[in-house]
């Protein structure tokens, strides 16, 4: 890398005595300060403290470390971490890559971000293979004062090979916008082996958008179903033998779904995902979340609980060392060191941190199996009893549909059906309620322009029989 801003770095020192650990170095963040340990010595060095970082994401492989830091005109030790883009402190963000070390600054976008309206930046997300970085950006406008939102957001990537920041053209203004009441938050998007999958929230579904990283012109869109509440749903990159999948977890029920982005077929999983070392995959600590408990847990290779640390999803506040044999978590301010035999080694008074670094991590299916909620206690589906089309039928509806591929647990958009579409009737509908009672939706199966797929409807249609 040839073109980055390596930064002047600082250090303090701290030194607490605990068992032998993987001597590969660990990074903390601790009020917005990026600091390192020495997890075989137990020392702490403060790196940085030139803005506000709120996560750290480790590359798949590899010892490339990404993160966003916020510009703060103020005191970071008094910035709220969570809402910082809309404090009157907020002065943009930039991203940067840990690589050995040293510190780079990435040329995230020609905007001046040292001058209002401010770029924001959402967390990165890497590639499979370690080379390419995503994120979307928008920049901080001010709403005649009655609120903030953003605007002009896109999807970029950085490419280690050419060294450059690629910024995708939009196939709509905002496509990577939130929205919200009064105001507008960035997606984050998840870089899987052939997409760009992002989640879009909407009451009772949610939309997972599917593009390639080299344009907007092969979009694909997925209706989430099975999930009552949009913020209940969070999806990862999963490797697989025969290649990559996402992970769609919905932690209301507790339950994962396995989809291949390339064939777009979905499956509900009868065991869970875990987080494992990539480098030693067969031997590694592996941590999984329990969505019902909302805590992440540590388990070994005997399938032993180790540890539980309460956190959500989203904010994981875990990591593995890269041969796998230790673990490192934030619990009440506090970084632990856990081995495989369960020893533990505590470094204490590290309020408000957020992110962690070791390893590189990876998502695999495990043969492991966790109680999963009765997702029927939320979505009761049942034929429909006031049906009256008869199966075989042809003949048309009086409304437009969107037509699906599936009907659960993912559906693919395939296109929509304008009014008056010749339709053949496959089997009865089906309806699907709420927990409730409610009427949520109805669905038919049907086969149009050669086509099988699904219609969903809210209200009952007039539909014609062709003779």
């Amino acid at each position: 890398m040839k073109k980055y801003l390596i930064v002047w770095l600082c250090f303090s020192f701290v030194y607490v005595t605990g068992a032998q650990h993987d001597s590969s170095l660990l990074y903390v963040t601790h009020n917005g300060n990026v600091y390192r340990i020495f997890p075989d010595r137990q020392q702490l060095d403060q790196i940085r403290d030139t803005g506000y970082v709120h996560q750290l994401v480790h590359a798949p492989i590899g010892n490339r470390i990404a993160f966003v830091e916020h510009a703060i005109n103020g005191d970071p030790f008094n910035a709220d971490p969570y809402n910082y883009a809309y404090s009157a402190d907020f002065e943009g963000d930039t991203l940067y890559i840990l690589e050995n070390g040293e510190f780079h600054k990435l040329n995230a976008t020609p905007t001046n971000i040292l001058a209002s309206p401010y770029l924001q930046a959402s967390d990165p997300t890497w590639s499979s293979d370690g080379d390419r970085l995503a994120w979307t950006t928008g920049v901080i406008l001010e709403d005649n004062g009655l609120g903030y939102f953003v605007d002009d957001a896109h999807l970029q990537y950085f490419d280690f090979q050419d060294e450059q920041t690629h910024r995708l053209n939009r196939d709509n203004e905002n496509a990577y916008l939130l929205p919200d009441t009064g105001s507008s938050v960035l997606v984050s998007p998840t870089w899987t082996a052939h997409y760009v999958a992002t989640l879009y929230g909407g009451f009772p579904q949610i939309i997972m958008r599917l593009d390639t990283i080299i344009s907007y012109q092969d979009t694909t869109r997925l209706t989430i179903t099975n999930s009552e509440y949009p913020i209940s749903v969070d999806i990862v990159d999963v490797w697989t033998e025969d290649g990559s999948s996402i992970g769609v977890f919905y932690k209301q029920f507790n339950q994962w779904d396995l989809l291949n982005p390339l064939t777009l077929y979905s499956e509900a999983l009868d065991t869970v995902l875990e987080l494992v070392s990539p480098n030693a995959p067969e031997t590694s600590l592996r941590w999984r979340y329990d969505g019902i408990a909302g805590e992440w847990q540590l388990f070994n290779t005997s399938n032993s609980l180790l540890h539980s640390v309460s956190a959500s999803f989203s904010r994981q506040p875990i990591t593995l060392s890269p041969d796998g044999k230790s673990a490192a978590f934030i619990e009440n301010q506090t970084v632990v060191l856990i081995g495989q035999d369960s020893h533990t080694d505590r470094i204490t008074s590290l309020d408000n941190a957020h992110g962690l670094a070791w390893g590189p991590m990876q998502w695999r299916i495990s043969n492991y199996q966790m109680s999963n909620r009765d997702q029927q206690t939320y979505f009761a589906e049942t034929d429909c009893s006031e049906n009256t089309i008869s199966v075989g039928s042809f003949g048309t509806f009086d409304q437009a549909f969107d037509f699906y591929a599936h009907n659960e647990p993912l559906r693919y958009l395939m296109h929509t059906l304008p009014a008056e579409t010749p339709v053949t009737i496959f089997n009865d509908a089906r309806c699907r309620y709420l927990s409730d009672g409610s009427l949520a939706e109805t669905l038919w199966q049907v086969e149009a322009d050669g086509l099988q797929g699904w219609i969903v409807v809210d209200n009952r249609p007039v539909f014609t029989e062709i003779k």
